[in-house]
């Protein structure tokens, strides 16, 4: 360009056409849909699928429109009082990039996180779509991990906090359920009331370091022999193998404490396991199965030790 060009252009007035410059572009392309991740109450998932199924829609579409209704619904605020649940399920949501910007204004303007305005937004239109459909809500018992992390994080008599034994574990989680939540998980086998996602939940908090104990982790795919043969293993009293200790780590009691306080439901969830293991956590299994035993007779129809436990129970009262 040359200077008197370049001295025309900067001479003149550019004011009057300002307004119609064209947009700049971004300096960084933006993409057209973003993913949201939401962490929700552990019931919500199973109300969303079984509202969407009655609507013949897919349940993340479904989600994601009621998103998009409550950003649009000038006549409905945020910062509703929803139910105090604890938020430990994740429901991931995809936006476009309009609807995300959206939804991220409305959340400046009620100064609120946008994450927990699109749950709000979800949890209530929830509610109403389960009252057209006619579906009543059916809350969901905590995941047994939780119900591990909260039983170790609570010591029994005399401080004393390891759980010896699967058996001794299988039938204190027992005893949680029927107490607090119950449910059609435990069913009666072998050795009386026994539930597979027991030994399964074990694993996963030995895996993440929230529980030690002497058992290895075989990484190994285990033949279907060999699963059943487990399975019955995990049902029954200890045999000549070394007993598994369950024990919090120190991480596992950050855990477990980080998961007593998220919420006034866990709080008190924790406070009654912690009862519940004062009463039934005796020193003594055969004592332990013996009540069990007494106390739910239909889970005991099964074991191939009932006459023996009844036995035992009757010289123990005589």
């Amino acid at each position: 360009m040359s200077d008197s060009r370049r001295e025309t252009l900067l001479d003149r007035e550019w004011g009057e056409q300002w307004d119609g410059l064209p947009e700049a572009p971004d300096l960084v392309p933006r993409t057209m849909s973003a993913q949201i991740t939401l962490r929700v109450p552990p019931d919500l998932i199973p109300r969303l699928k079984r509202v969407a199924a009655a609507k013949s829609l897919s349940y993340h579409s479904l989600a994601r429109s009621w998103i998009s209704d409550g950003v649009r619904a000038v006549d409905v605020p945020g910062g509703r009082q929803l139910a105090d649940l604890p938020q430990t399920a994740q429901l991931n949501v995809k936006l476009d990039q309009m609807l995300l910007d959206a939804l991220k204004r409305r959340a400046s303007i009620l100064r609120t996180p946008y994450h927990a305005l699109a749950r709000e937004y979800i949890e209530r239109a929830l509610e109403q779509e389960e009252q057209h459909v006619g579906i009543v809500a059916q809350p969901s018992a905590p995941a047994m991990t939780d119900l591990i992390l909260l039983l170790l994080h609570a010591p029994r008599g005399r401080g004393a906090e390891a759980i010896h034994g699967m058996t001794r574990l299988q039938k204190l989680l027992f005893v949680v359920e029927q107490k607090i939540a119950p449910g059609n998980h435990f069913y009666a086998y072998n050795f009386g009331p026994f539930d597979d996602a027991v030994h399964d939940a074990a694993n996963a908090l030995r895996i993440a370091g929230f529980v030690g104990d002497s058992t290895p982790i075989s990484a190994v795919m285990p033949s279907f022999e060999e699963m059943m043969k487990t399975a019955a293993e995990r049902s029954g009293p200890a045999t000549s193998k070394p007993r598994e200790v369950f024990r919090l780590t120190q991480a596992g009691h950050d855990e477990a404490e980080r998961l007593r306080r998220s919420s006034k439901a866990y709080a008190a969830l924790f406070a009654r396991i912690a009862t519940i293991r004062a009463d039934w956590d005796t020193p003594s299994l055969d004592e332990l199965v013996e009540r069990v035993y007494s106390e739910w007779p239909d889970y005991a129809e099964r074991s191939l030790i009932r006459d023996e436990v009844a036995r035992r129970r009757t010289r123990r009262q005589g």
